[in-house]
């Protein structure tokens, strides 16, 4: 505080850097999971893409299951009739 008061420009030029440094460390304790969460948010995306995709081929593959099931289905054997 003192060298806030001095009427010297080099005094008062080390009074903020000093209050800078001071509040420097707070605040970047407070930011810290925020930045965490902003830098691992593009990984979020990439990942979403990569579930997408998974998700896609899985909706294809149960395609294929159920027209499978149907083709078995009408080709039935025995005293059941076919499901329609």
């Amino acid at each position: 505080m003192w060298l806030w008061y001095q009427r010297q420009l080099a005094r008062r030029m080390l009074a903020m850097v000093a209050s800078v440094l001071t509040l420097t460390g707070p605040i970047y304790m407070v930011c810290e999971p925020l930045v965490e969460e902003w830098l691992s948010a593009s990984h979020v995306d990439a990942g979403r893409e990569l579930q997408l995709e998974r998700l896609a081929l899985e909706a294809s593959r149960l395609e294929e299951s159920i027209d499978t099931f149907w083709a078995n289905s009408e080709a039935r054997a025995g005293w059941l009739e076919p499901y329609r």
